[in-house]
């Protein structure tokens, strides 16, 4: 289904496609962005990953990206922690992607993150 709005259209999703998307909008969503949210800490909303948009990475960088990026999922009730997988790519910028399942599905998800151009890349 398709929405047409002021800013384009839009691809109205039901389901684990919507609750995939919702995980998208997450990673690339600022912590405290959301007006009219008050949790803290690993309990709200948004990664922040643009805070390490022009960040020097090295080891010490690329693990706290990816445990923040751990953490944000682990608080979900409906994702197996034992399935989180990421992988960050540092050979030409920075890519991110993370693969996991729902507790109560086989199927794997993933999310592919680019913080050289933060776009999201969905798996089609």
């Amino acid at each position: 289904v398709l929405f047409r709005s002021f800013f384009g259209d839009l691809k109205l999703v039901t389901g684990e496609a919507c609750w995939a998307q919702d995980i998208k909008n997450e990673m690339l969503t600022t912590e405290g962005e959301l007006f009219y949210e008050d949790q803290e800490s690993t309990e709200a909303y948004g990664d922040s990953l643009v805070d390490f948009l022009h960040m020097e990475f090295d080891e010490m960088t690329e693990e706290e990206l990816t445990q923040r990026i751990r953490e944000k999922l682990s608080k979900r009730a409906d994702i197996d922690e034992e399935s989180i997988d990421i992988d960050v790519d540092l050979s030409n910028g920075c890519n991110i992607k993370v693969k996991f399942r729902a507790k109560d599905s086989q199927e794997e998800l993933y999310a592919e993150v680019d913080l050289t151009e933060i776009e999201v890349v969905p798996d089609d």
